[in-house]
């Protein structure tokens, strides 16, 4: 969707009635020559053309999903804007327009091309590839079947497409296009994550016998250390292990997420795919937050899994009691790493390099956060910082919360302090990210690696 410049409306009205419902923006020659530019680079960047045929048919699945859950709303428009009975279009229009998308992008990865026999000396290859934009043009009469009839196939083939809905029935094609921006954003991204982690289920295996073997470690070591040495939590003074385990699992989630910001940018821009999805419709805003959605998502729950596990297997006495204020402080930490993922992105799109220095730093704040050895060790000067330090008021936030079981009281004050450090670093993190891939569109280097 681009933004309409001309300042001439057209006027919406209800032919029942004659009441005038709305009135939408009147597209000039000046609009749609724009519009047809842009559509041209979005087809040119391969984002959507080039995008495998499955991936493709996922988003229009999702957005007929979604045509479904607002059935009533594109019903009621169509009715409204054609005069038609809401009956007919509840019963006919919306779930026929919604079975035509479904069927679209079903179809999509079963039309393919043909060999033609040529004579003995040769072969004749018939291929099938989107074409680039192309224009619909509506009816008033089926707004939104005739909308679905055009944008399946042309969508589904990888075309770009510019619809032009008829002047007396814009709504629910207006409302379409809304959808489709919401189908290929955050959801897609987060549906994306789920099936390379299930692609990829080892790594998670792994970290997880990583994570274990070092439970182990520890568990020995605990055997030699005096625990009259650990602070205590709501009155009780934790063996080592359960003290070291919130330390450890804390750490390991910030690490997930600051990959997840900084690596997987890196890894765009050395796929040379970087300048194609910023010059996409999608913001950059959007573009960051489906990056680590599914990570904000499933990492407090695989934390929460990974302490069970570790509790159950080492028979630790953990409060249940404080798993939801541990599970809050642990979402209102999570900003803060994302926006020192931020800070590592702007600093790899810049530079093409950094995101191990960022790595540092994050090593660095755990290591002054008592994530394996009593904050009170510190020299008085690195105290002073930890008590500042997001990470410390997570981990000790935590402990409390299922070591002491304090309750939500405890986590509240932990929250004061730790929710505006959380905030100022997303908002710096993402001042710098914007900055930073505004600095190289200018100098048209954002693609480069």
């Amino acid at each position: 969707m681009t933004a309409v410049e001309s300042p001439a409306t057209l006027k919406v009205v209800n032919p029942a009635t004659g009441e005038l419902i709305t009135t939408v923006p009147a597209t000039s020659a000046e609009d749609v020559a724009k519009a047809a530019a842009r559509a041209e680079q979005v087809f040119a960047s391969g984002v959507w053309s080039r995008l495998p045929v499955r991936e493709r048919s996922a988003v229009l699945l999702r957005l007929a999903d979604l045509m479904e859950r607002d059935t009533g709303i594109l019903a009621r428009l169509d009715s409204e804007d054609a005069g038609k009975p809401i009956t007919e279009c509840l019963t006919g229009d919306v779930p026929g327009a919604v079975e035509s998308i479904r069927w679209f992008a079903e179809a999509a990865d079963k039309v393919f091309g043909r060999i033609a026999p040529g004579g003995p000396d040769g072969l004749g290859l018939m291929t099938r590839e989107p074409v680039g934009v192309v224009a619909a043009i509506l009816p008033w009469n089926y707004p939104l079947a005739m909308t679905a009839w055009k944008v399946g196939p042309a969508l589904a083939a990888g075309n770009s497409l510019l619809v032009k809905p008829a002047e007396a029935t814009p709504r629910s094609a207006l409302h379409l296009a809304g959808l489709a921006a919401e189908a290929a954003k955050v959801p897609a991204f987060i549906r994306r994550d789920w099936k390379i982690a299930l692609s990829y289920r080892a790594i998670f295996v792994g970290e997880a016998l990583s994570l274990a073997g070092q439970i182990v470690v520890f568990y020995f070591i605990a055997k030699l250390i005096d625990p009259d040495q650990l602070p205590t939590y709501g009155g009780k003074t934790p063996t080592y292990l359960a003290f070291v385990v919130v330390g450890l699992v804390i750490n390991l989630t910030a690490g997930v997420l600051l990959h997840q910001v900084a690596a997987q940018l890196r890894q765009e821009q050395l796929m040379g795919t970087l300048d194609a999805l910023m010059s996409t419709p999608t913001s950059g805003a959007t573009l960051q937050i489906g990056s680590v959605a599914y990570t904000l998502i499933f990492v407090p729950i695989r934390a929460a899994i990974l302490i069970g596990a570790i509790a159950i297997g080492f028979e630790l006495d953990l409060e249940l009691s404080g798993l939801g204020p541990a599970l809050l402080l642990l979402m209102a930490f999570l900003p803060f790493t994302w926006g020192i993922g931020l800070i590592s992105a702007a600093v790899v799109v810049t530079f093409r390099r950094g995101t191990n220095a960022t790595g540092v730093l994050l090593t660095l704040l755990g290591l002054i956060s008592g994530a394996v050895f009593p904050i009170a060790l510190l020299p008085p000067l690195l105290q002073t910082i930890a008590e500042w330090n997001p990470f410390a008021l997570a981990i000790d936030g935590v402990r409390d919360a299922l070591i002491g079981g304090t309750g939500w009281g405890p986590a509240a004050e932990v929250l004061v302090k730790l929710v505006p450090l959380s905030l100022a670093s997303l908002v710096i993190g993402v001042v710098c990210f914007k900055a930073a891939i505004g600095r190289e569109r200018r100098r048209g280097t954002l693609g480069h690696y």
